[in-house]
C-alpha cells in the first residue's frame, strides 16, 4: 500500500535556484528521439537513458557514456547546462536534508519568479521499496527495486514551468505541460562537493509501471504525448507510454474542462508533454447528403372519380292493354 506523507515548511533562502535558471535561458534544440507518440509496452528498459555509472534519468547528464559520444556541439551545451542545473539544484536540496527526519517531507524554499518548487524526504529503503509511495503527480507501485544497501535514501522531488525548463524543446516540437521529476539518491552521498548520480529505481512488475499524471486544458488531447529524458538530457518517448484515461490509482484529481494524461514508464526521471507545431489535420468532412426531394406546388390532386351511371331496371314495365277496341 503506498505510503502518505505529511508536508513540512521550511523557510530558507532562495537565490541560487534563479540563478542557475538565468543561466539557462538561450534556446538550444536538438532532434526528438522518437517522434510518434510511442506504442511500446510501459515496461521496456530506458537503455539509451542509462549512464555508463548506473544512474536514470536526465539527472544523470554529467555521466561520461555512449549516449554522449555522438553530441553534436549545440548538444554538449545543453548537456553542460543541464549539468549544471542539477549541481544547483542537489545543493539546494541536500543543504535541507539535516531538517528532515524519515517520512517527513521537507518543502523547499519556492521561487514564485520561475514558479519551481521542489520538496525532499528521508525514507527507510525496505519500507520504500516494499510500499512504494504516492506523492502529487507521481505514483509509485509496491515491489520497487531500489539498487542499494543503504538504510536510507533521499528522495527529491521537482516541479518547474516549461518556460524555466533546462530541457529545450526539439525542432518542430513544444512543450505543453510543466516539468516534473523525481529522484532517489543515497543518503551517505548528501555531502558529496560533485554531482550525485540517482539510483536507477524500476518497478519489479512491469504490468505495474511507475504513473506520472498530467493535466491540460486543450483543443486537441489526441496530439500531446508523454516525454521523458536520457542521460544526455535529450527527449525521449519510446519508453513511456500516454494514457488519456487516468489511471484509479492517480492522486491527481482529474480538473473539470482539462484532458487527463497519464504518463507510464518503467523507471524513474522527468516527465512532461509535448506536441508537434505543425497544425493538426482537419477532420474529414461529412458524406454528402441525398438530394432533397420537394412536394410539387400546388400539389397533384388524385383524378376525379365519377359515379357510374344508373343501372337499367330488372323487368320492363308491363304495356296496359287498350280498353276500346
Amino acid at each position: 500500500m503506498a505510503r502518505n506523507i505529511r508536508l513540512v515548511p521550511s523557510p530558507l533562502p532562495r537565490l541560487l535556484i534563479l540563478l542557475s535558471l538565468l543561466l539557462l535561458a538561450s534556446p538550444i534544440t536538438h532532434p526528438l528521439v522518437s517522434a510518434q507518440p510511442a506504442a511500446a509496452a510501459a515496461g521496456g528498459g530506458r537503455a539509451a537513458a542509462q549512464p555508463a555509472a548506473g544512474g536514470s534519468g536526465a539527472a544523470g547528464a554529467g555521466a561520461a557514456g555512449p549516449a554522449s559520444a555522438g553530441l553534436s556541439d549545440q548538444d554538449q551545451i545543453a548537456k553542460k547546462r543541464l549539468q549544471l542545473f542539477h549541481e544547483v539544484v542537489q545543493a539546494i536540496a541536500f543543504s535541507h536534508v539535516a531538517n528532515a527526519t524519515d517520512g517527513t517531507i521537507v518543502t523547499l524554499p519556492a521561487t514564485p519568479s520561475s514558479g519551481s518548487t521542489m520538496d525532499l524526504a528521508v525514507l527507510n529503503t525496505a519500507t520504500f521499496a516494499a510500499n512504494g509511495i504516492r506523492y502529487k503527480e507521481f505514483y509509485l507501485p509496491p515491489g520497487l527495486n531500489v539498487p542499494t544497501t543503504e538504510s536510507r535514501v533521499v528522495l527529491l522531488y521537482q516541479n518547474y514551468p516549461n518556460f524555466t525548463a533546462p530541457f529545450k524543446p526539439p525542432k518542430g516540437y513544444r512543450y505543453a505541460a510543466q516539468f516534473v521529476g523525481l529522484s532517489v539518491y543515497p543518503f551517505s552521498m548528501i555531502n558529496s562537493a560533485t554531482l550525485v548520480e540517482p539510483l536507477n529505481v524500476t518497478v519489479t512488475d512491469t504490468n505495474t509501471p511507475i504513473q506520472v499524471s498530467l493535466a491540460l486544458d486543450v483543443k486537441f488531447p489526441d496530439f500531446y504525448f508523454c516525454v521523458t529524458f536520457d542521460a544526455d538530457g535529450l527527449p525521449v518517448n519510446s519508453t513511456v507510454t500516454t494514457d488519456r484515461s487516468p489511471a484509479p490509482p492517480s492522486p491527481t484529481t482529474p480538473v473539470t474542462g482539462t484532458t487527463n494524461y497519464t504518463c507510464s514508464s518503467p523507471d524513474l526521471g522527468e516527465f512532461t508533454l509535448a506536441i508537434s507545431l505543425e497544425p493538426p489535420p482537419l477532420p474529414s468532412p461529412p458524406p454528402p447528403s441525398p438530394p432533397l426531394r420537394l412536394p410539387r406546388f400546388p400539389p397533384e390532386l388524385p383524378p376525379l372519380r365519377l359515379p357510374p351511371p344508373p343501372l337499367p331496371p330488372l323487368h320492363p314495365p308491363r304495356h296496359r292493354l287498350p280498353t276500346t277496341l
